[in-house]
């Protein structure tokens, strides 16, 4: 029995994705051993098992020849290594591999380095795949359990083509330093810190109402403009189990209507005070004792004249104060002295959990702000963190990442529970799909979305007075062309 290969987790981010599907992709050949697939590719065991092992991403001339010997399609492949390549420099993460750093290339063919392999430590072998486990309800592991131990050390690194064996130690390094160079340079630009670059400063609103220079400290988390801790569910790519249910869910959350988006008047409005805002102490209107003490007591709730109240009486406001903490009103109104007046809200702190400190500002407890479209995410055309939504399905009970329920229907859903779209679901290829429902299904694919309260629309929200590319200034945009019915998912997401 040869040894397997390390345990990967979605909620390791793009590397391990990238390295279950190879895997899979492996799979579908029977698999073959490690040792018949380097006489394929010609590079040798352990450069193509590290290739799938999910702690750096290969060459693009490794995985191509991965690819190929597995009889995948190439064309496919290289725009996935791009992407990855691309999110890797965006978060500041490792370069990719460079052909020769984990083990050079077998050019006979004869395997013998595989072989080699298979002598110190056995064939890395593989157990089920993400996408098997998902249909039958357990952890998603995207690949296989823990070896029961440290990886044997891969052969000595041999001569390059075209030189000597034992190259200067020094010109190594300096081949190695580029990619390092090239990702602090993708960093400094995302940054604004390359001269004559403008810098991003406005955090995840690209400016909200106050314009550009006011951002909200804790808004730019995990360096993709992003609300709350880079760790928090809503930032991470979570483990997903599926529920034995889900087709059953799937079609009862369907049976509500199309999915929408609410986004130009019907967004949220997200106001970010500066210095200069006025201050005020706010007392909810009603439901105070009933529902929970006053959530902004001692806190100066700023609000600057030009704000306005929402349009839609019955929605929200949030105020980013300059610490980071936001201020989560329901049923806005605005007294004749200027100053904000709630009939209920919540309080959260951006900088750290998604759970609301005090208050209630969703069914769940979980922060408005956790799943909202910032303007920046329709801007960049890609959401680096889940979506949220609402449901009249929902009963009394709760699962993580909620704290709470406010479910009123019959038992069939949990707030907290968890939707994705299955990745067997080429969206790049769905050529109907209008700009923003490629952007939220992609989101979908890669974050999934939590149930966050009661209500009796399904949609997703996004900030007010932000415009989705494709949707010609709508307010509630529908999302008829995403194949919901075929690759839709529910389950939960493990702490």
């Amino acid at each position: 029995m040869g040894r397997p290969q390390r345990q990967l987790d979605p909620g390791d981010g793009p590397l391990a994705e990238f390295a279950a599907g190879l895997r899979e992709l492996r799979d579908r050949t029977g698999p073959l051993t490690y040792r018949r697939l380097a006489a394929r590719a010609h590079y040798s065991a352990t450069t193509l098992a590290d290739a799938a092992g999910g702690e750096r991403l290969p060459s693009l001339a490794v995985t191509l020849a991965y690819v190929e010997a597995c009889g995948g399609d190439r064309a496919e492949w290289e725009k996935r290594w791009h992407a990855v390549a691309a999110e890797l420099a965006d978060d500041g993460g490792n370069p990719p591999a460079q052909d020769g750093s984990s083990g050079d290339r077998d050019r006979d063919g004869d395997g013998d380095e595989a072989e080699a392999e298979a002598g110190a430590g056995g064939e890395p072998e593989d157990d089920r795949t993400g996408r098997q486990a998902e249909e039958d309800g357990t952890d998603v592991p995207y690949g296989p359990g823990p070896g029961p131990g440290p990886r044997p050390a891969g052969p000595a690194e041999p001569a390059a083509r075209g030189g000597r064996a034992g190259a200067p130690a020094a010109a190594r390094r300096r081949r190695a330093a580029l990619p390092l160079a090239l990702a602090a340079l993708a960093v400094l630009v995302v940054a604004g810190g390359v001269a004559g670059l403008p810098a991003w400063r406005t955090g995840p609103g690209g400016g909200g109402s106050t314009g550009p220079g006011h951002s909200a400290p804790g808004a730019e988390q995990a360096g993709a403009h992003r609300y709350f801790a880079g760790d928090d569910p809503v930032n991470r790519r979570n483990s997903r189990r599926t529920s034995p249910d889900s087709a059953k869910l799937a079609r009862s959350l369907l049976s509500a209507g199309e999915l929408q988006v609410a986004a130009g008047s019907a967004g949220t409005p997200v106001h970010r005070a500066s210095a200069d805002t006025p201050t005020y102490r706010v007392k909810p209107r009603r439901h105070l004792w009933s529902w929970g003490p006053n959530p902004f007591s001692g806190i100066d709730y700023p609000w600057d004249p030009s704000w306005k109240a929402p349009e839609n009486r019955g929605g929200w406001s949030i105020v980013v104060t300059r610490d980071g903490t936001s201020l989560e009103c329901w049923r806005t109104a605005v007294r004749r002295d200027g100053a904000p007046s709630c009939e209920w809200g919540g309080v959260s702190d951006t900088r750290r959990s998604s759970v609301a400190t005090s208050g209630t500002p969703t069914g769940s407890g979980l922060s408005r702000l956790a799943g909202l479209i910032t303007r920046h995410d329709w801007r960049s055309g890609r959401i680096r963190h889940a979506l949220t939504f609402s449901t009249p399905f929902n009963g009394p009970r709760h699962v993580y990442p909620a704290v709470r329920s406010d479910g009123r229907g019959p038992d069939r859903w949990a707030e907290g529970q968890f939707i994705w779209l299955d990745r067997s679901y080429d969206i790049d290829a769905d050529h109907s799909l209008r700009p923003y429902e490629r952007i939220v299904a992609h989101a979908l694919q890669d974050y999934g979305a939590f149930d966050v309260g009661y209500a009796d629309t399904v949609a997703f929200t996004s900030e007010q007075g932000a415009a989705p590319p494709g949707g010609k200034g709508g307010a509630h945009l529908s999302l008829p062309d995403v194949k919901f019915a075929k690759y839709l998912r529910v389950g939960r997401v493990r702490p």
